[in-house]
């Protein structure tokens, strides 16, 4: 009995397996369509992935498109920290003054200009070793680096980290660099010495720097060091000075010297449509026949008197301090304008080569012949030039603290008159050389007052907004 219940219980136990396999046999007719179905949603899955994947790529594709038009005409300037920190001239107050400083080799200088005609010297900085080493250094063309305004994106690109350090540094109070650095230690002095002699009538707010001709020495510089020094600096509008890619360049001493001798030539003003009354007054202080000579006064009121015209706009512009010696060759229209200028920066033929002391800076030593046969061959380096415009010459001006060293004199006109073609008394070129510690300053100053004259006086504040290249 055991055993057949056993059984039993078997073929009870295959009845119910094959009825468990008759039911899972049975229940798949019920899902019969399954198959065709999978099939078909597999198919819409794929084509809404297709469709998904071109509507990314077209999306990607338009946004790389359009960030290339925006950096083909906006290079990196959404992410350059000089984008957007221009100021507007109804942000400072109208003032009865206008300031200049020159920072020159070995020293820096201040002027004041007033609405009245007076122009004042108001002090003079010697130079740290650290800012002579900077000024040095910055003379020679191997320290030149891409600067804003920019000539491509490319380049812009490649000096965007250069930015974003001075940047930060400037965001934690420090010079933008250790270039800057040297500047705003004179160029601070400067500033305290200048408002202490304006008194109740400052603090200045608004300031024309110039500074010698050097291939490295940019306009971002003296802004950095402007900024640092808590004054807005001015230039000159680029339709008025050099335009396109040469406005990263601040205004040299060509420039500036130029106007502390001869003043603003009137007789071209007019095409800059500035009304005669509004330009800064002439700032002659001796006989206009012969050498235009002065010495150091401290103040002075401009006259009636106008320069005679030079025969030629030609004109040398010669730098000479115990620091440097620097020479430039180029035709000068209007004090104020800058077309181009070739010539030598040589920080070795300061006087100071010469004489072991500053006391002897007025002596008549000749002592070191080799001195003296190094400046002339620098001097006709300078005047060969820029093709034969140094042959050609209307207008020399000396400026610095050794232009009125006999022998230099000397030796500079001795060269300049040997190196010309005509020697007709009515193609001499004329000789200036007046105040020649301050001339640069003075001019500064001169430039400052122009600018608060013109009907657009925003274009003498500095715009280093990257732009792409002729703009």
């Amino acid at each position: 009995m055991p055993a057949q219940r056993t059984n039993t219980i078997s073929v009870a136990g295959q009845v119910d397996m094959n009825s468990e396999a008759i039911l899972i046999h049975t229940s798949h007719p019920s899902h019969g369509e399954f198959p065709h179905w999978s099939s078909r949603s597999r198919t819409l899955r794929a084509i809404v992935i297709c469709l998904a994947s071109l509507l990314g790529f077209l999306a990607i594709l338009f946004i790389a498109a359009f960030l290339y038009v925006q950096l083909l005409f906006n290079c990196s300037t959404i992410v350059n920290p000089r984008s957007n920190s221009r100021r507007e001239w109804s942000d400072f107050k109208e003032q009865p003054f206008a300031v200049g400083f020159d920072l020159t080799a070995g020293y820096g200088t201040a002027a004041i200009a007033f609405k009245n005609g007076t122009i004042v010297n108001i002090a003079r900085v010697e130079g740290t070793p650290e800012y002579n080493d900077v000024l040095a250094r910055l003379s020679l063309k191997s320290a030149a680096h891409s600067t804003p305004p920019y000539y491509d994106c490319q380049t812009e690109w490649a000096d965007l980290g250069r930015q974003w350090s001075r940047y930060l540094r400037k965001r934690v109070g420090l010079p933008a660099s250790s270039d800057v650095a040297a500047l705003v230690g004179v160029l601070s002095k400067l500033k305290e010495l200048t408002n202490t002699f304006l008194g109740s009538q400052g603090p200045l707010e608004l300031a024309f720097a110039t500074i010698p001709n050097l291939p490295a020495l940019y306009l971002e510089d003296l802004v950095d060091a402007s900024e640092h020094v808590q004054f807005q600096l001015l230039t000159l509008p680029w339709y008025i000075y050099r335009s396109g890619d040469q406005a990263e360049w601040p205004v040299s001493e060509i420039n500036t010297a130029s106007a502390g001798n001869f003043g603003m030539d009137q007789l071209s003003a007019k095409d800059f449509q500035v009304p005669m009354d509004k330009l800064p007054p002439r700032n002659i202080q001796v006989p206009l026949l012969g050498d235009r000579r002065g010495g150091g006064s401290n103040r002075n009121r401009s006259d009636d008197l106008a320069p005679k015209k030079p025969w030629s706009e030609n004109m040398l512009s010669v730098l000479i301090t115990n620091t440097a010696l620097t020479a430039h060759v180029t035709p000068l229209y209007w004090a104020p304008n800058f077309y181009a200028a070739s010539g030598i920066v040589n920080f070795s033929l300061g006087l100071s080569s010469l004489h072991p002391t500053i006391s002897d800076l007025g002596s008549h030593n000749q002592s070191n012949p080799s001195y003296w046969s190094e400046v002339r061959l620098a001097l006709r380096e300078a005047l060969d030039s820029y093709f034969s415009r140094g042959h050609k010459l209307g207008r020399v001006v000396s400026y610095g603290e050794g232009a009125h060293n006999e022998m230099f004199d000397n030796v500079l006109k001795e060269e300049v008159l040997a190196a010309q073609y005509s020697s007709e008394p009515e193609q001499r070129p004329q000789f200036w050389s007046l105040d020649p510690v301050f001339a640069a300053a003075r001019g500064a100053a001169i430039f400052a007052r122009f600018c608060s004259t013109l009907e657009r006086p925003e274009g003498c504040l500095p715009d280093l907004t990257p732009q792409r290249q002729g703009w």
